[in-house]
């Protein structure tokens, strides 16, 4: 019982508080506000949504706002534990490639071994299961 006082003093203070905010953000949850048009028929621009950070791995953490890695990469893929990988049709958040600052939400249409391109405008997707999934799903 002593340790529980103990620990609920530290989290009153504001270094626990600090630390147990932090914590959720590292390695729990984190809020995103949709940033453009592109998932008009799902999502509008200035929704918000809470992203679990820990669906697909323990995420390498970084510090908010400022997007400074606490921990190295050791990984090269941006997650200290990898888990599973996203499926088709769900919705996922990354950082964009030139401006890790800058986060995208998007709407995953393809995984590994997927054939996806871009040709005038139009995506183009043959997937690895084949032409009855597009039939059936698409």
């Amino acid at each position: 019982m002593n340790i529980l006082k103990k620990l609920y003093n530290w989290s009153s203070s504001w270094t626990g508080t600090v630390v147990i905010v932090l914590g959720i953000i590292f390695f729990v949850a984190q809020a995103f506000v949709i940033p453009s048009g592109s998932m008009k028929n799902s999502l509008l621009v200035g929704d918000m949504l809470f992203v679990k950070k820990f669906s697909y791995g323990i995420p390498t953490p970084r510090l908010p706002w400022l997007e400074w890695q606490v921990l190295p990469d050791f990984n090269g893929n941006g997650h200290l534990i990898e888990g599973d990988r996203p499926n088709k049709g769900d919705i996922v958040v990354f950082r964009y490639p030139h401006n890790e600052k800058i986060h995208y939400v998007k709407r995953c249409i393809a995984t590994g071994g997927d054939i996806v391109f871009v040709k005038n405008k139009k995506l183009y997707l043959h997937p690895v299961e084949g032409n009855e999934y597009v039939i059936e799903n698409y």
